[in-house]
């Protein structure tokens, strides 16, 4: 979902000069938006200048026990990050 989400921003950036820290412009339900399963809430936060964005997938539910990944965030540079507990559990292996 944060990747798409991400493309779907470069879309709205290329079209209107600037990024959107509205989820439901990119097509969700609803700001901030959910996962299909509702495992995670969706939000994008954007600079003051709407040039910059962090897209984050915030736990919720069942997931909220995932300690070894938790939350995840996407930047508009392609940073992925993850909470993770281990130097054993890169966030790459949440990806």
């Amino acid at each position: 979902t944060l990747l798409t989400l991400a493309a779907l921003q470069e879309q709205f950036y290329g079209a209107n000069g600037m990024y959107t820290n509205n989820v439901t412009v990119l097509g969700m339900a609803a700001n901030p938006g959910t996962t299909p399963k509702e495992y995670y809430q969706i939000a994008a936060v954007v600079d003051v200048n709407r040039q910059t964005f962090t897209l984050t997938a915030t736990r919720q539910g069942v997931q909220t026990g995932d300690t070894v990944c938790g939350d995840l965030t996407l930047t508009h540079t392609g940073v992925k990050s993850a909470v993770k507990n281990t130097e054993t559990n890169p966030a790459r292996n949440c990806w």
